[in-house]
């Protein structure tokens, strides 16, 4: 969770044209900052919460040219302001997966920070369960195995009911900004709305994934632990890495330069991986 102006505040609308193309609902969840028809994979990203897609402004100009970057927009937030927000998991998925399924063209790998880590989770395990397909990589950032934890911080919110007042009492990146603001109102109820998100979340046992998960952990985050982050490896019947960065928990805001550099590494050695594969049986 951090604080963004940006914060689910709606863009400018464009000047509307005679033959402007129809929104389908795709468009909705998935945008494409740079459409690559070429492109050899697909990564999908998914935000914090509190957070919406400008995070993974940059990511198009960092990861590698030969991967398609699509973001995921959960409603709520930007230009999907003036809907309303989804806070139950499973409408979530159930909703966004039947549409994913349509987006996905070729191989493919999922990253979600936070909040967006637990969502990465269930769709790479909706998709394997009821589609066949098999994200080559799944990969989190700040994000604690889900087997068995409880966020306390997220249940003590929810379950006491707090206001939008208490939550800007209670967080010190709240307190900077002047509670009146409609900005930050705005913002709070994001992040409020996404709580409630996480808080309906519970973990089922599956089948495990046929994907390798790749795990970042901030040296500084106070909020997961490393044996939390740990525990992602029971959930994968492939490789699991774990892979300490610098930073705090909102690193993927202030490190998202070397966040990149090391996810092009791992999507590399996939690449490499499936090459030698054609190689051996061609």
């Amino acid at each position: 969770m951090f604080l963004n102006a940006s914060i689910g505040i709606s863009e400018p609308k464009p000047a509307k044209e005679k033959n402007a193309k129809k929104l389908t609902a795709a468009d909705r969840w998935f945008t494409k900052p740079l459409p690559n028809p070429e492109a050899k994979s697909q990564l999908f990203l998914i935000h914090d919460a509190g957070g919406n897609k400008h995070v993974f402004d940059a990511w198009h100009e960092r990861i590698k040219s030969d991967i398609e970057i699509i973001i995921v927009q959960l409603p709520g937030r930007n230009d999907r302001s003036s809907e309303p927000a989804i806070m139950d998991v499973n409408a979530l998925i159930d909703e966004l997966v039947p549409l994913m399924n349509d987006v996905i063209e070729k191989p493919f790998s999922i990253y979600g920070h936070s909040m967006g880590g637990l969502l990465a989770f269930e769709i790479a395990r909706e998709l394997q369960h009821s589609y066949g397909k098999f994200a080559q990589k799944l990969m989190v950032s700040g994000t604690p195995g889900l087997r068995n934890y409880d966020n306390k911080f997220v249940n003590y919110i929810v379950d006491n009911n707090l206001s939008e007042r208490d939550v800007h009492t209670l967080m010190p990146k709240f307190q900077r900004y002047d509670f009146e603001d409609p900005t930050v109102r705005k913002m709070i109820q994001v992040l409020m709305n996404d709580m409630k998100l996480i808080h309906s979340y519970k973990y089922k046992t599956k089948a495990l994934l046929d994907s390798d998960i790749v795990a970042f952990h901030a040296i500084n985050d106070v909020r997961v632990r490393l044996n939390d982050v740990e525990k992602w490896e029971s959930e994968t019947i492939n490789e699991f890495k774990l892979i300490e960065v610098p930073g705090s928990h909102n690193f993927v805001y202030y490190e998202s330069e070397a966040l990149t550099r090391l996810i092009n590494i791992e999507l590399d050695d996939m690449s490499r991986m499936h090459l030698l594969t054609e190689i051996k049986y061609n």
